[in-house]
């Protein structure tokens, strides 16, 4: 058993326990809302770069998989460019959302994310930053 004393805890920023209903309807069985839920395919077409796949599982301070968690992540496409209206760089691909939403599995926690290696994003000031992918839990 692991000792538990070490662990701080984390402040609160839960979205409530209707998060999924909201967030993941067909996820719930809740079906004529979306086609399919949001954020839940990131590729659309014929994308650019090497296709991967991230999976992974949230666990809480005792080391139990939550089989409950809601998983967003956001990152650029393999050319390091943001579908945004912001991005000033160059076109983004038009085949990959930039964004998705994954429900864990409710029996084993697991989320899994099928999308593109991020190219390298510049700071403010120029110098390229690792190729990263921003999650939101």
């Amino acid at each position: 058993m692991q000792d538990l004393t070490r662990f701080k805890e984390s402040p609160s920023q839960t979205a409530g326990p209707y998060v999924h209903i909201g967030c993941t309807p067909n996820f719930c069985d809740i079906t004529g809302v979306y086609p399919r839920d949001l954020g839940s395919r990131m590729i659309t077409g014929a994308v650019t770069g090497q296709r991967i796949t991230l999976r992974g599982r949230v666990f809480d301070g005792t080391g139990t998989p939550l089989r409950d968690a809601l998983i967003e992540i956001w990152q650029a496409d393999a050319e390091g460019l943001y579908p945004s209206a912001a991005e000033t760089r160059g076109k983004a691909d038009p085949h990959f959302t930039g964004w998705g939403r994954s429900a864990g599995d409710m029996e084993t926690g697991e989320f899994v994310f099928e999308t593109v290696k991020p190219g390298p994003v510049p700071f403010r000031d120029g110098r390229f930053m690792a190729p990263h992918v921003t999650f939101w839990i």
